[in-house]
């Protein structure tokens, strides 16, 4: 059996390939085409073996052609042609078709050849057009660039994502969508990338940031790719706008701390509700039994007394178990402003906490607000009533007088108020304890929830709360909350209740 020649080795080789292939000579003509270019070419099989290669190229362009193939013939190296506008060629029956063409010159039987392979250029556009159509309809962002950090292509949601419209991202700078600061280090990772990239995240262990249209940045996901084409080396870069997911990782974070804060008042409640609420229901059970014992003997003025002492104490319950509840609903309340005068709502709480000990305090204002602000005026009643009932409860027995000072003033647009008092002040290792449930820094303290609960509200109404520590004697209390002005042809609260 006849061993096969080079030649006839490369011919089979070359029956089964599904891309049309010729083998050209060196005086230009067609050793052999395969079934594929026969059919491209449309020619009966073989037909084309032995034809010169100019018979597929058009009358007009014959010139040029020579002119080509001896230029190839001099430098000979694998090349492609017409791989961004189509080249023109003609077939047996007369029809011009857009092709890209693959040449690579090779030895064969010692004869330097040149095998050309071709495509439809028309079939690869509408195969482009597929491939576009369907990264379109991906839900993720997708850009295609180019080793020189161009984009070259960018699906729907792309465009949509940073803010642009179809089309507008195409041939611009990769850059444009990266944080300005960035900007160099992202240029390095594009270089380092196509020198060797594979398909991987981006930035792992890194929070990346891309950039809007309108300037703003936000955290997005990428995954790059990349894709040989015919144009050379391109990176494909799935985005995924990351914003809706942070944000809901940081209310679910927030919801997680208000969940700990929920359950350390719960402990605190807990403790209180079996020591602080358990003595005075002890102490009213013990005085009860008292007064049946003195109830048989006839002592009707030791009734008396101890009942209302058990009721002094039941009220005093009362009182921590409706200051305990208004702390658990101090942050779930609607708010509902309304305006509010200051200095007639200091006086008003300032009454009712002195009508029985006159003369044992004294108040000194000083307002300059210029007229009520709106603000939820049962909160911030409830906050000056803890802050001024602490003062007078405070007081200092060594001094003759006891003062309690309130000033109120507009800071920028925020309501700065400040209550102190010449009392006995707040030991330093214990104020720690101040806005903490069931916080108690003496015996003098109630049930440990007024400044808690006050803290609380001032937190719902936007502002803050926090002791001064500078003063030298007494205590002194400061809180903010944002103000909104009353319009002018309203009237405030405190004048409709007049």
């Amino acid at each position: 059996m006849r061993e096969m020649t080079e030649f006839e080795t490369y011919c089979h080789a070359l029956d089964v390939s599904p891309v049309a292939m010729l083998v050209i000579g060196r005086d230009d003509c067609i050793r052999h085409s395969n079934p594929a270019a026969d059919t491209l070419f449309r020619y009966p099989r073989g037909a084309l073996g032995g034809r010169p290669f100019e018979v597929l190229v058009p009358d007009e362009l014959r010139d040029l052609h020579r002119r080509h193939v001896a230029a190839f013939r001099k430098a000979p190296r694998a090349r492609q042609i017409g791989a961004t506008g189509g080249l023109a060629c003609k077939t047996g029956t007369g029809e011009i078709v857009s092709l890209e063409i693959g040449l690579e010159p090779v030895s064969i039987d010692g004869q330097q050849c040149i095998v050309l392979a071709a495509t439809d250029s028309h079939e690869r556009v509408e195969k482009d057009r597929d491939t576009r159509r369907l990264l379109d309809a991906s839900a993720s962002a997708m850009l295609m660039v180019d080793r020189t950090g161009t984009i070259v292509f960018a699906n729907k949601v792309a465009t949509r994502t940073f803010g642009y419209v179809p089309g507008e991202m195409v041939g611009k700078p990769i850059d444009m969508l990266v944080p300005e600061r960035l900007h160099e280090a992202h240029r390095g990772h594009i270089r380092g990338y196509f020198g060797g990239g594979v398909a991987r995240p981006m930035g792992l262990g890194r929070e990346l940031h891309a950039r809007h249209r309108t300037g703003r940045e936000f955290p997005v996901e990428v995954g790059l790719t990349p894709i040989e084409t015919p144009e050379g080396t391109m990176v494909m870069a799935t985005l995924v706008d990351l914003t809706a997911h942070v944000a809901a990782e940081r209310a679910l974070s927030e919801k997680v701390s208000e969940l700990d804060l929920l359950n350390e008042q719960l402990r605190s409640f807990a403790y209180s509700a079996s020591h602080d609420l358990k003595a005075p229901l002890a102490s009213v059970s013990g005085l009860m039994r008292l007064c049946l014992d003195d109830m048989r003997a006839g002592d009707t003025a030791e009734v008396m007394q101890n009942l209302h002492l058990a009721r002094d104490i039941a009220d005093d319950g009362v009182n921590r178990v409706e200051k305990s509840l208004g702390l658990a609903l101090a942050g779930h309340q609607e708010h509902m402003p309304e305006p509010v005068a200051v200095e007639a709502l200091v006086a008003e709480v300032w009454r009712e906490l002195t009508w029985s000990n006159q003369g044992r305090a004294r108040l000194v204002t000083d307002m300059s607000l210029g007229g009520p602000f709106v603000t939820d005026r049962p909160a911030l009643r409830v906050i000056l009533d803890t802050l001024l009932s602490n003062a007078v409860r405070f007081r200092d027995e060594a001094k003759a007088e006891h003062v309690v000072t309130v000033t109120a003033s507009d800071e920028s647009g925020w309501l700065l108020v400040h209550v102190s008092d010449n009392g006995v002040g707040v030991p330093e290792e214990s104020r720690h304890l101040l806005f903490k449930m069931f916080g108690r820094i003496s015996e003098r303290s109630g049930g440990g929830l007024g400044l808690a609960l006050a803290k609380k509200l001032v937190d719902r109404l936007g502002g803050e709360i926090r002791y001064v520590d500078s003063r030298r004697d007494g205590a002194e209390f400061a809180f903010t909350l944002p103000m909104a002005r009353e319009p002018e042809n309203a009237h405030s609260s405190d004048s409709r209740r007049r």
